[in-house]
């Protein structure tokens, strides 16, 4: 049975057209489909933020082990389209599929008695149909991702029935429709990232006409924005701080010990909230483990280690991610923390204290040990004030924001402009005219939001320049770099401020 060759050309073309267009690719199997001992390969192409497309190939050439009389040997091949509720290759999806193919089957027994016919006679013809596809994707890694998916739809084929075996007599032809699941599908996916994913952030260049008023005789900057290119993936990151009560000399976690429901609580919280948030993704959670520094260097070690540990792999079963999200670190002595807390502190002897903390040619078991022994009163007041805030757990999320268009970006911009790119925020400028009410407004927030960047700062400045007020526009100024717009700009600065 060989397929058909200008089929295998079309797809083929189709291939190579998409994968220039695509920012990411899957390859992917389905599990299930190889339950059928079926070899299957299917290739999933971005071609936009929240659209793909797949070609999904499945060939068995071989006879089954019954012999002559067994054989369960066709082909199938079925493209598809998607829309993501989210975006490409995460969370949920519906689509539109076609499917098509040829079958030479016979003597195989289904279970639950499905397909009685095939126990005792051979069918060979083709088929063609189409149909809707409903899933979700979970993402496991950075490259690999499990898809579940379901469709439903209709089939024609047309074939010859023969009596069981090769030579088997032909008994009629005949053809027939279906409706019902034409797709069942449990797939690993392999993921490799497009051009676009790894570009590197460009900001927006700016252009300064410098345009002299006759009436006034000053120059007066106007900004002009070019097209906004394609920006590297938004990469934010969450630093907290909690403090878990373990039993003395202990490495097991209480849920329900002293504060612990508290901050626990508060972990878990900030984690699953954004979990939640549609427009994230939690790429990675790193906790680690402080002990303060009485007792012995190698014992505080082990707890800061494990206590990390410990709650780690149990806050990884409460928001229920992937154990390679989750990394432990730890410090066994927290000796920054202590250094701080002296420094800030009205503590007798501080400076003498002080000074043994911050000697690094003695060990930490001497250094804590010379405390001791020099300075007891105060020794103990560090063990009551001091030591059991050093016992904590910081935990840092790292989380990927997904890109937004235009007007996603408008209204993401009035409710959490923290989530915004710069170079998403030009994109809302360059829907507006230059100097307009909303232009401005859009070039103020990028500056409160990156109020070190050059040209957040040029923009604010330029806008000040425009509006006559040549000395607050002097502090973005002094921010805005060394480009020759922002030479230009200050040459206005300086051709307004002239008395």
């Amino acid at each position: 049975m060989k397929v058909n060759k200008l089929m295998a050309v079309a797809i083929l073309m189709c291939l190579c057209i998409q994968s220039m267009q695509a920012q990411q690719i899957g390859f992917k199997t389905n599990m299930i489909y190889w339950a059928t001992t079926t070899p299957n390969m299917g290739m999933e192409m971005e071609v936009g933020k929240k659209h793909t497309a797949q070609v999904f190939f499945g060939l068995n050439p071989w006879k089954q082990s019954g012999g002559d009389r067994s054989r369960f040997r066709h082909w199938l091949v079925m493209p598809e389209y998607r829309y993501w509720f989210n975006q490409s290759f995460e969370g949920w999806f519906i689509g539109a599929h076609a499917l098509g193919g040829q079958y030479n089957v016979g003597g195989v027994k289904f279970p639950f008695g499905l397909l009685k016919g095939l126990r005792n006679h051979r069918y060979e013809g083709w088929y063609a149909g189409g149909g809707i596809t409903a899933g979700k994707q979970w993402n496991l890694s950075k490259h690999w991702n499990l898809e579940a998916s379901l469709g439903l739809g209709y089939v024609h084929t047309r074939y010859d029935k023969y009596e069981c075996g090769i030579c088997g007599e032909k008994l009629k032809s005949a053809h027939k429709n279906y409706v019902g699941p034409t797709k069942v599908a449990l797939s690993l996916i392999y993921l490799i990232p497009g051009k676009a994913e790894e570009k590197p952030e460009t900001q927006v260049p700016q252009i300064i006409e410098t345009i002299r008023q006759p009436e006034q005789n000053i120059l007066k900057p106007v900004l002009q924005l070019q097209a906004v290119v394609a920006e590297a993936p938004k990469i934010r990151h969450l630093d907290k701080r909690a403090y878990i009560d373990f039993p003395v000399n202990r490495i097991e976690l209480r849920a329900d010990y002293r504060s612990n429901p508290a901050q626990l609580d508060s972990i878990i919280t900030t984690i699953n909230a954004l979990k939640a948030d549609k427009n994230l993704q939690v790429m990675a959670i790193n906790i680690h483990g402080f002990a303060s520094p009485e007792g012995t260097y190698q014992h505080n070690d082990y707890l800061a280690k494990n206590r990390a540990r410990t709650l780690a792999e149990y806050v990884r079963k409460m928001v229920n991610l992937p154990d390679s999200i989750f990394t432990v670190s730890s410090t066994a002595e927290d000796w920054d923390g202590l250094r701080e807390y002296l420094q800030q502190s009205d503590l007798e002897k501080k400076q003498q204290i002080l000074a043994i903390a911050q000697n690094e040619t003695l060990t930490p078991d001497a250094r804590d040990a010379k405390m001791k022994k020099r300075y007891p009163v105060q020794y103990r007041s560090l063990l009551t004030n001091c030591y059991p805030a050093l016992r904590h757990s910081d935990y840092h999320i790292t989380y990927k924001i997904k890109p937004f268009d235009v007007e996603e970006a408008k209204q993401i911009m009035k409710t959490r402009p923290q989530l915004l790119s710069l170079n998403e925020l030009f994109m809302v400028a360059q829907t507006y005219e230059v100097g307009s009410r909303e232009f401005n407004e859009v070039m103020e927030l990028a500056v409160r939001m990156y109020p070190e960047d050059e040209t957040a700062n040029l923009n604010a400045a330029i806008i000040r320049l425009n509006n006559g007020d040549a000395e607050a526009a002097k502090p973005y100024l002094d921010r805005a770099g060394e480009s020759k717009e922002a030479d230009a700009a200050r040459k206005a600065y300086e051709m307004m401020t002239i008395q």
